[in-house]
């Protein structure tokens, strides 16, 4: 149907996108219990074949033009689930039923068409602080934001930046659901600060990391490792430097230092 164009030309771009990365990494897309040096060409090439396929199945099935049942034995093992988790990872994150906060995303890095993981980096405006927070720059986003989110863009991932809005909470953990991955940027006390509950945020993100979402960092991370003293606690650690000391009164500064 006339209407189904866009999907149609959709699905063809993107199963010629993955066929492509399947025959170029064929061994990375599905399992290896048969691997050899001299089988990844054919491998690939099947893998690749699958991957038509699958993009034809998701989107065929999708948008109701195309309707397969196909029963074959394939003489190697696909992850044809991978193949269909990295297909809906090339559509565009859908944001639209969040509030966009910030005035632009000025230096951002075009989102990679057929990014390895989907991910998101999630921040808070303080309406009743100038610019949103100490921490904002005059856009409504944290300074680092932009540059956070194109390493992970340069990295092969797509990053989009999120404003968690309080009045939309529900809304917004049924959207961030569909990332891989979660960059909370949220500095203590600025969720309150913007009438919020940092309780109910924390609870909602441990819920999200339990659901198999990675969050970084996790509400409990931020909880015992967020406070500066958190290098003090891992001195002891080959990452961290003996010589590191807290001092909470000024007796304790006078005698340790």
């Amino acid at each position: 149907p006339i209407g189904h164009e866009r999907s149609l030309h959709t699905f063809a771009m993107l199963s010629t996108r993955l066929a492509s990365r399947v025959v170029a990494r064929g061994s990375r897309l599905f399992s290896s219990s048969a691997a050899s040096a001299s089988a990844i060409p054919h491998r690939a090439l099947i893998g690749g074949a699958v991957a038509v396929g699958a993009a034809g199945l998701y989107y065929g099935n999708k948008t109701g033009c195309l309707s397969l049942d196909i029963t074959f034995k394939l003489p190697v093992e696909i992850d044809t689930a991978q193949l269909v988790r990295q297909l809906r990872r090339c559509e565009p994150a859908d944001l639209s039923s969040l509030t966009k906060v910030a005035k632009d995303d000025l230096g951002l890095l075009p989102q990679p068409e057929a990014p390895t993981y989907r991910t998101a980096l999630v921040e808070i405006y303080v309406r009743s602080a100038p610019y949103g927070g100490s921490d904002k720059s005059s856009n409504g986003h944290r300074y680092d934001s932009i540059p956070f989110a194109n390493g992970m863009i340069n990295a092969g991932m797509s990053c989009n930046l999120v404003h968690y809005v309080h009045e939309e909470h529900d809304k917004f953990f049924e959207v961030v659901k569909n990332f891989d991955a979660l960059i909370v940027r949220c500095n203590p006390g600025q969720i309150k600060a913007d009438g919020g509950s940092q309780e109910k945020f924390d609870n909602a993100m441990r819920a999200i990391k339990k659901s198999g979402i990675q969050v970084w960092p996790s509400p409990d991370v931020m909880e015992f490792m967020g406070a500066k003293d958190a290098l003090t606690k891992i001195a002891h650690l080959n990452i961290g430097l003996e010589d590191t000391f807290s001092y909470y009164d000024e007796e304790a500064f006078t005698t340790g230092f």
